[in-house]
């Protein structure tokens, strides 16, 4: 054979077999081998079989044929397989073509000139497939090199986005509408007893929001008093310029410059509920419907509101388009609408969050639990973006009558005005396609303002190859190479009967590749198997199954008292798992809690068990039981006080699993029953197939049992990444505290746990959780003298994510050492 003969040629079924030809190939080219692949090679114009032929015949070392139901009869297929065995007929004594079987094809429907060579199986492992074919590229001598860098050209191929981005300037539509305020806040002070202040601040023909005897407001305090009885007295306090209350609303804002009547914080969140207050009356004045939610308020368009539930607007390219506001689903009718939520930053602006509230008759609200949600995942599920940004507009446009702007009325003739149209932004680069983008390409007066693209760190997989999306990244190169990475997966399972069964026919399913329901989808690969993503056994038969009675798991999550019934429910999980590991001396090191659906649907402190399935449980009502723990009640019996302390637990079955079982160290993985068996659920909006079920749960998995996946291929060295979590708890009824914990991340993508003192960080009155300097300071002593243990010193830096703003006490600890820079990032 001449020493041109280099190539391992790969004939698949294209598109149909893509992403194993891709994984194939990425997987030969790391061990050095040099692929040919018809997606990777052949460009726009080259002439298709002319080079299929030519590397065949002059330059291939070994032909590699993928056979699937989908390439056995394929036309293209079978032109590779003539060629490659006319070939052949040059080396009869060498192997030259290799066919693979990928799935449950027959070997009878091989094709004839490949029927009696033996075929390496891919159908039960993809991993054991790859190392016989490794073995048959190896005593073929096949070349190859030893120090493979070649692998960077895969990733190109094998995105699984459809998109790229580009260096192509595109605008963005946003959901904010430009906001107007006044020039100042106004400050009243009222004097009247307590129990008329409520009453007289309600008689002010104006938005206010009262803190204490202080009246805010936006109007002088000479209008207030014309809307008070004559014996009111009330006096100006204050009048405090916008732009220093709320745009310079940071701690460290400076008090003796300009003296304020309340913390910056306060005065943002006064002039937030101040002005929430003014388009709630204006919306109710315009004829929007209130809908009330657990989670926010949404105002919804009623039937008739506008001529033929439709709304005219115009584009940003000044096309006039139509938009249904109102509309039929089946027996229900759905109304369009918003949340809204006023943001005081730079630029200040309106965000509008669409939402669609589902009536029976166009008046009375749906009836039932999570009907909403169901009924909005149901109808809205082919909603794309256009969709709900052209009714955002449309909703807006309606409201400003056809006007530029929404007035809102904030007293006599002072108003707030927010533009009706969207604000839009212009970025540098495009991930749109054109046609997508033609509706922006018209230059607009508000489309002023540049946004600044921060590319996405990559991740670091195995084989020292780098991707943006961790599905990507371990599908092509598997995890980090680490000798920590566990060889075998020390699982336990617990469940009912259903449950058990569940999981093994899963755990079986995970050990063999599961097709993608959709490859075309961004980031939705085949699932090759466990052994072969991760280097790691999953074991065919667990450490221990524990079986829990499923008929006393379904009369007890049924209690009629729900903190009872969660509490024995999640005993009934608890008691099996702390019992084998005070008998093992090797208990799992991950266990799989199965959890049935009715457990999972009543297992959460908003549900509600029907009346008619309700059992008695015998115990104190729980309005009773709140009642004398918040007043100090004792009971003189000792069953009694004893089953108070089920109070002591969040009302969650997640939560109080976990939290129950923490002393133990036991590492947890739920899922609920159904989702290990998506294919009985075909249809449901909840469901994902089995190729993503798989991709997340074994991920999660693997990264509990101390496996490394994946670590953040840019971090600087010498910077050590803290995020802050803050825990309020609720016991009894009672926010008696909150507990402050860091995740340390370094560059090598170890990461580790703190838990500092319990304190009384929570304030009701802010509604923030905040530490002192001596907890602050201790907390970050951790994290620096951890860092200190496995680095050798400490860090050059320290960047600190969390969800609220820090206060001065917590800024200004004493971190001795290593203190150069300190950065903060604020979430949410």
């Amino acid at each position: 054979m001449t020493i041109q003969r280099r190539r391992v040629f790969i004939s698949h079924a294209n598109p149909e077999d893509n992403q194993f030809a891709i994984w194939l190939a990425t997987r030969l080219e790391a061990q050095g081998y040099h692929v040919w692949l018809d997606i990777n090679q052949l460009k726009g114009g080259e002439p298709l079989w002319s080079a299929i032929e030519e590397t065949i015949r002059d330059y291939a070392a070994i032909v590699v044929v993928i056979m699937s139901k989908s390439s056995f009869q394929k036309p293209g297929v079978l032109t590779e397989i003539a060629v490659a065995t006319h070939t052949q007929q040059r080396f009869p004594t060498e192997v030259f073509l290799v066919p693979i079987r990928l799935d449950d094809l027959s070997f009878a429907d091989f094709p004839a000139q490949i029927a009696r060579l033996t075929a390496v199986d891919f159908a039960d492992s993809w991993g054991q497939g790859l190392e016989d074919l490794l073995d048959v590229l190896a005593r073929r001598h096949v070349p190859r090199t030893e120090s493979p860098d070649v692998l960077t050209s895969w990733p190109r191929v094998a995105s699984t986005t459809n998109k790229s981005i580009v260096d192509k300037p595109q605008r963005l539509l946003s959901n904010w509408l430009p906001v107007s305020l006044p020039r100042d806040i106004v400050f009243s002070r009222i004097t009247a007893s307590q129990d008329k202040i409520e009453r007289l601040v309600a008689s002010i023909n104006a938005p206010t929001v009262r803190r204490n005897r202080l009246i805010v407001s936006f109007v002088h305090t000479a209008f207030l008093q014309d809307c008070l009885p004559q014996s009111t007295w009330i006096e100006h306090a204050y009048t405090i310029p916008l732009s220093t209350a709320v745009c310079n609303g940071s701690v460290f804002h400076d008090f003796s410059a300009t003296p304020l009547p309340l913390h910056p914080i306060e005065i943002r969140k006064a002039v937030v509920e101040l002005l929430n207050n003014a388009l709630a009356s204006t919306l109710d004045e315009k004829g929007l419907m209130l809908y009330h939610s657990n989670y926010d308020d949404a105002w919804y368009v009623p039937p008739g509101w506008q001529p033929g539930d439709k709304m005219c607007f115009f584009d940003l390219a000044g096309k006039k388009r139509w938009r249904q506001l109102v509309g039929k689903a089946r027996q229900y009718r759905w109304h369009f609408g918003m949340s809204y939520r006023f943001r005081l930053d730079n630029p200040m602006r309106l965000v509008l969050r669409p939402r669609v509230i589902f009536t029976d008759d166009g008046t009375s609200l749906a009836k039932g639990s999570g009907i909403m949600n169901r009924l909005r995942r149901r109808h809205c599920k082919y909603w794309w973006n256009a969709e709900w940004r052209d009714r955002i507009q449309a909703l807006a446009a309606a409201l400003a009558a056809g006007d530029e702007y929404i007035d809102i009325p904030l007293g006599g003739t002072i108003s707030a005005r927010i533009g009706s149209r969207p604000m839009v932004y212009r970025l540098g680069v495009s991930l749109l396609d054109d046609e997508d983008n033609a509706h922006l390409a018209h230059e607009g007066e508000n489309s002023t303002t540049a946004l600044r693209y921060i590319h996405e760190p990559p991740l670091r997989f195995g084989y020292a190859q780098d991707a943006e999306h961790p599905r990507d990244g371990l599908f092509w190169f598997g995890p980090l190479e680490d000798n920590e990475n566990p060889a075998v997966m020390r699982i336990g399972v617990i469940g009912n009967d259903a449950g058990l069964t569940a999981y093994r026919r899963w755990s079986s399913s995970i050990r063999t590749a599961i097709p993608s329901a959709d490859p075309e989808r961004p980031h939705h690969s085949s699932w090759p198997g466990f052994d072969t993503v991760f280097g790691t056994k999953w074991p065919a038969n667990p450490l221990v199954e524990l079986e829990i009675d499923a008929t006393r798991l379904s009369r007890t999550i049924r209690y009629d008292n729900r903190q009872k019934a969660l509490y024995e429910t999640v005993g009934l999980f608890v008691q099996p798992i702390q019992e084998h590991i005070r008998q093992t001396e090797a208990p799992p090191s991950l266990w799989f809690v199965v959890v049935p659906d009715d457990v999972y649907r009543y297992g959460r402190a908003s549900a509600t068990v029907p009346r008619g399935e309700q059992v008695a449980s015998g115990s104190l009502p729980a309005s009773v039981a709140l009642r004398n723990i918040r007043q100090g009640t004792q009971s003189l019996f000792p069953e009694d006080r004893e089953e108070l302390n089920i109070y002591e637990y969040d009302r969650n079955f997640h939560h109080q699993l976990k939290a129950r079982l923490l002393k133990q160290q036991a590492v947890l993985q739920l899922v609920r029953a159904s989702t290990l068996t998506p294919t009985q659920f075909a249809g449901r909006w909840d469901r994902e197939d089995p190729a993503t079920v798989a991709w997340n749960l074994c991920t999660t998995s693997f990264f509990k049992a101390s496996g490394r996946p994946w670590r953040l291929a840019g971090s600087r060295p010498g910077v050590c990444y803290v995020g802050l979590v803050y825990k309020v708890e609720d016991r009894g009824g009672r926010m008696v505290n909150a507990c402050c914990g860091a995740q340390m991340f370094l560059d090598s993508g170890d990461g580790l746990v703190f838990r500092s003192a319990v304190g009384p960080w929570y304030s009701r009155r802010k509604g923030e959780c905040h530490l002192d300097q001596d907890s602050a300071a201790e907390l970050m002593g951790l994290v620096v003298g951890a860092y200190r243990r496995m680095h050798g010193g400490p860090p050059e830096e320290l960047f600190i994510h969390a969800k609220t703003r820090f206060s001065n006490d917590e800024w200004f600890f004493p971190c001795s050492g290593g203190r150069d820079r300190i950065g903060s990032s604020r979430e949410g």
